[in-house]
């Protein structure tokens, strides 16, 4: 079934692309903004690692910073092209499922058909749970060796990482029902549990680096949310 939907949604303001997603068009739907939200979590790292690049406090670590930024350069413009990307999957599946199925043959074909292009539906977010899941990765690293100056935003780009990873996962498991090879939804099903794992642990990590950097001491991850927050003495004499 050839695509030929054309969104150009990356052209939008921040405020358009945001009434889009809140309007009744189909798309920009979950996908769209969890590869949007996965672009800026990676952009949040390019900027750390910009900002660390060039300085004398951190040149023992440059080299690094600057190969980790050039990750998350390639990692951003994925999960941009992924915003389109979901879009376009999203006029196939819709005109599969609007197939008729009203003898046996249309019922077999247009079965045929939700599980051709459920695949890609499915397959596509997966890509971007990857993509989130391998920057948050680096996000925890940049979080340990960042300038300080910064490091919050090492911290914010992690929480939107997982954001990402996490919004990618529910636009991955919708499409799975009306795959007819149940071992392989299963497989990706347990693929995105290892992604979501493994996701949390980085994001983890890098909030308590960055809490332990700011603060100069090492702080529980619920302590460092509660002062991020603002609720420090709440915390403390609740």
């Amino acid at each position: 079934m050839e695509n030929t939907v054309n969104t150009d949604f990356l052209r939008l303001s921040c405020r358009d692309f945001a009434d889009k997603l809140a309007s009744k068009e189909p798309v920009p739907g979950g996908g769209g903004a969890a590869a949007y939200t996965g672009a800026l979590g990676a952009a949040l790292l390019s900027m750390v690692a910009e900002l660390t690049i060039g300085k004398k406090k951190y040149a023992d670590v440059e080299q690094e910073v600057i190969a980790l930024n050039e990750r998350c350069r390639e990692l951003r413009q994925a999960l941009l092209d992924g915003v389109e990307e979901d879009a376009a999957a999203f006029r196939p599946l819709a005109e599969a499922y609007a197939l008729p199925a009203v003898t046996d043959a249309e019922r077999a074909h247009k079965a045929a058909v939700l599980d051709e292009v459920s695949r890609k539906a499915a397959e596509l977010p997966l890509a971007g749970a990857e993509q989130a899941a391998e920057a948050l990765a680096l996000a925890e690293r940049l979080a340990g060796i960042g300038s300080r100056l910064v490091i919050s935003d090492a911290a914010c780009g992690a929480s939107l990482l997982l954001a990402s990873l996490k919004a990618f996962s529910w636009t991955t498991r919708i499409n799975l029902g009306a795959i007819r090879d149940r071992e392989y939804a299963a497989s990706i099903e347990r693929r995105l549990d290892e992604l979501a794992a493994e996701g949390a642990a980085h994001e983890a990590e890098a909030v308590r680096l960055a809490g332990e950097r700011i603060y100069g001491v090492i702080l529980p991850v619920q302590l460092q949310y509660a002062v991020m927050a603002g609720s420090f003495l709440e915390f403390v004499f609740d």
